[in-house]
Protein backbone atom coordinates (compact mmCIF):
# COMPACT_ATOMS: atom_id res chain seq x y z
CA UNK A 1 0.00 0.00 0.00
CA UNK A 2 1.39 3.35 -0.90
CA UNK A 3 1.01 6.31 1.42
CA UNK A 4 -0.39 9.32 -0.33
CA UNK A 5 -0.89 12.75 1.21
CA UNK A 6 -4.67 12.31 0.83
CA UNK A 7 -4.73 9.22 3.07
CA UNK A 8 -4.17 9.42 6.80
CA UNK A 9 -4.98 7.37 9.88
CA UNK A 10 -7.75 8.89 12.02
CA UNK A 11 -9.82 7.98 15.06
CA UNK A 12 -13.58 7.66 14.73
CA UNK A 13 -15.40 10.77 16.00
CA UNK A 14 -18.24 8.78 17.58
CA UNK A 15 -18.18 8.99 21.39
CA UNK A 16 -18.39 5.26 22.07
CA UNK A 17 -16.22 4.00 19.17
CA UNK A 18 -12.53 3.17 19.55
CA UNK A 19 -11.83 2.24 15.92
CA UNK A 20 -9.26 3.79 13.62
CA UNK A 21 -9.80 4.19 9.90
CA UNK A 22 -7.98 5.44 6.82
CA UNK A 23 -9.25 8.89 6.03
CA UNK A 24 -9.37 9.19 2.25
CA UNK A 25 -11.47 12.34 2.26
CA UNK A 26 -10.82 15.39 4.43
CA UNK A 27 -14.41 15.61 5.71
CA UNK A 28 -14.74 11.97 6.77
CA UNK A 29 -15.21 11.71 10.53
CA UNK A 30 -16.52 8.21 11.25
CA UNK A 31 -15.20 4.71 10.63
CA UNK A 32 -18.52 3.53 9.18
CA UNK A 33 -21.93 4.83 8.21
CA UNK A 34 -23.30 3.07 11.29
CA UNK A 35 -21.14 5.21 13.61
CA UNK A 36 -22.04 8.33 11.65
CA UNK A 37 -25.75 7.58 11.89
CA UNK A 38 -25.55 6.98 15.65
CA UNK A 39 -23.58 10.20 16.19
CA UNK A 40 -26.04 12.28 14.13
CA UNK A 41 -29.06 10.80 15.93
CA UNK A 42 -27.46 11.44 19.33
CA UNK A 43 -26.72 15.04 18.31
CA UNK A 44 -30.33 15.47 17.15
CA UNK A 45 -31.81 14.17 20.41
CA UNK A 46 -29.40 16.32 22.43
CA UNK A 47 -30.67 19.41 20.57
CA UNK A 48 -34.29 18.37 21.24
CA UNK A 49 -33.61 17.92 24.96
CA UNK A 50 -31.82 21.27 25.15
CA UNK A 51 -34.77 23.04 23.50
CA UNK A 52 -37.23 21.76 26.11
Amino acid sequence: MCDSPATSLAACAADDCIRLFLRRHAKRQWCSTRCGDRARVARHYARLRAAE
